[in-house]
């Protein structure tokens, strides 16, 4: 069995296929942030942001970016490491469940390790 390496930082960029609007993601991921009381790694309320074009620019919350390969959009996480950031990754996927967001086999998840 694996253990969880604490201290290793680490990203997700997580592709979904909908024709939900890049808002509708952001205000549910805010909202389960919010009612899970997810914080960043300083204490501050994690937040997503709404999408802001194509960018590889390193960000300290997550944002919503349009996936052109899927017709859809990819969530991208700021850097994250601990339990903090597999807080921020289940109420990501939960609000994608709300949404009733699934994946299909041209979605794809990446991670990055430090």
């Amino acid at each position: 069995m694996a253990v969880f390496n604490h201290s290793r930082t680490y990203g997700i960029e997580m592709e979904v296929a909908t024709r939900r609007s890049s808002t509708e993601i952001a205000d549910a991921v805010n909202a389960e942030f919010s009612r899970r009381g997810v914080v960043d790694a300083m204490g501050r309320m994690q937040m997503i942001t709404d999408y802001n074009g194509y960018h590889h620019q390193t960000q300290t919350t997550w944002k919503v970016m349009s996936d052109a390969t899927i017709n859809g959009w990819e969530l991208v996480s700021p850097p994250m490491s601990g339990m903090n950031g597999k807080a921020q990754l289940e109420a990501v996927c939960a609000a994608l469940k709300t949404l009733e967001i699934s994946v299909n086999q041209d979605c794809g998840l990446h991670v990055h390790h430090d």
